[in-house]
């Protein structure tokens, strides 16, 4: 239930004359250098052609004479889609295009054309979904790759469920079982998780498996609503924290790439105590680390209590961190 989820479950939720492309650009693999733009656009018309069920251009067209031919595609299918239909263009990890403008893979016509098209075709629209913002990619980029798109896109801030939203959901984990959570035990995956999505999902999952797994084949008991005490079986087991790993390590593997002192600062909020700003700042013997508190912040990574201290926003992640920093 990450925005990877949200962008793969959007078409059940629009109208059916509205069809959604999806591509997650790390699906891409490796990019050759010679022929990188053609492979994208490749890969970008495959994923049209499927959500439409139509037929795409030749590889051998597209990978000649990528940027023409690509926008000759999408011309004829805005031509082609009715009055009341159109197509959204999801892209995932769309940070992989400024990896490949650095390399010289991406030409500046590649993102010209994407601002032509989301110009001139009105019944076409681009979704965008990574970790950052095209204002955040605009100023670490020294080639601007995304400045010129940043006032073309209106910014979506995928944040956590709320404590009723994160109860919603475990109400029915379940369907032919009819299985789901009481309302104290909802409330404290709430509190593990803050709500973090992928990690809702993935206790539920693991209760509905413990429910499997500690009844046989024909002892199921149908309205089983999961305990505190059930929850705590699931969490205190050894090998919990490494199954949703997942999050964890995209979190920190992030944290480590922007560089060490988003890192450092995890590292010490993960020990349990909130710091303020200049508690931080002189734990880690730096002169200002707003910057970096702000990027986490706008991460959902850490949030500001009361009395304006930091904290790391998932308890969950705060376990799992003490716990590598011990290995």
């Amino acid at each position: 239930m990450g925005k990877t989820d949200i962008l793969t479950n959007t078409s059940g939720y629009l109208d059916k004359t509205i069809r959604v492309a999806y591509l997650n650009l790390f699906s891409l693999g490796a990019v050759s250098q010679e022929a990188g733009e053609g492979e994208v656009m490749i890969a970008l018309s495959d994923s049209i052609s499927e959500a439409l069920s139509v037929s795409p251009p030749d590889d051998e067209v597209l990978l000649s004479s990528p940027l023409v031919a690509f926008r000759g595609f999408v011309q004829s299918i805005s031509k082609q889609l009715k009055p009341e239909q159109g197509l959204v263009i999801a892209l995932d990890e769309f940070e992989k295009l400024g990896e490949l403008s650095a390399t010289g893979i991406l030409s500046e016509d590649f993102l010209n054309l994407l601002k032509e098209i989301i110009q001139e075709f009105p019944n076409i629209a681009f979704v965008f979904s990574g970790l950052h913002s095209l204002e955040e990619l605009s100023e670490e980029l020294s080639d601007n790759f995304f400045h010129h798109l940043s006032d073309s896109f209106l910014p979506i801030h995928v944040g956590f469920l709320s404590q009723d939203e994160t109860a919603a959901l475990l109400a029915d984990l379940d369907e032919e079982l009819k299985l789901g959570c009481l309302p104290e035990t909802s409330a404290e995956i709430h509190r593990l998780t803050a709500g973090q999505p992928y990690l809702v999902e993935r206790i539920g999952f693991e209760l509905v498996s413990f429910y499997k797994r500690n009844r046989g084949e024909g002892d199921h008991i149908n309205d089983y609503s999961f305990t505190s005490q059930d929850l705590t079986a699931i969490v205190n087991r050894g090998n919990f924290l490494s199954l949703c790993r997942y999050y964890f390590t995209g979190v920190w593997n992030q944290a480590q790439k922007d560089g060490p002192i988003q890192h450092e600062i995890l590292t010490t909020l993960a020990k349990g105590q909130a710091r303020s700003t200049v508690h931080l700042q002189n734990e880690l013997s730096v002169t200002a680390i707003g910057k970096e508190l702000e990027i986490l912040k706008r991460r959902d990574v850490i949030v500001a209590n009361d009395k304006g201290e930091w904290k790391i926003t998932v308890p969950l992640l705060s376990y799992w961190a003490l716990e590598q920093s011990q290995i």
